[in-house]
């Protein structure tokens, strides 16, 4: 072990040039591009404009998801009021039965408030949309696709505000 040290030092300034110059990293003349040879291609520029549509198609995908699990979270959320509003009528304010039923009508508002949020989120999408297209933009089929969801969350929205004073209605007071 000891002799491999001792060589290692020795063979170690034979690696050296000379003191005043030191090993340049500049690229060698193998290294440098050859006349004739194409320069790397540059990635295309995107517009502001362009780029707020691939933005706005993003976030349209992300709450495309979360409306799905909405509608599932609503749909069964539902059925729970109604089965525990039903539990409860008859039964009398305070009463345990009537505090569930009271707590699921709570849970039901809730979503619909998320409802309410979604729809928020689209209208900015939605104006986010109408500002890029005005920049020139072809914002066209993301703002059908954006309507399509508008839609779909209004009617979740109307469903929701039905079943809602329904079921409010019919908790005994």
């Amino acid at each position: 072990m000891r002799s491999l040290i001792i060589v290692a030092l020795i063979a170690l300034p034979a690696c050296a040039q000379s003191k005043d110059k030191w090993p340049s990293l500049a690229p060698r003349a193998i290294e440098s591009a050859t006349p004739g040879s194409a320069a790397p291609a540059q990635p295309a520029s995107v517009s502001a404009p362009a780029a707020a549509v691939i933005d706005a198609n993003a976030r349209l995908t992300v709450i495309g998801r979360e409306v799905d699990t909405l509608e599932t979270r609503w749909n069964l959320q539902s059925k729970a009021t109604t089965t525990a509003v039903a539990a409860a009528k008859g039964s009398a304010p305070s009463s345990e039965v009537w505090s569930t039923a009271q707590l699921e009508l709570t849970r039901l508002n809730q979503l619909g408030n998320q409802i309410d949020d979604m729809r928020v989120r689209l209208d900015r999408i939605a104006g986010d949309l109408a500002v890029a297209a005005n920049g020139g933009a072809d914002a066209r089929a993301s703002i059908a696709a954006t309507g399509a969801m508008i839609a779909r969350v209004q009617a979740l929205g109307a469903q929701h505000s039905a079943a809602f004073r329904a079921a409010d209605a019919a908790l005994p007071r």
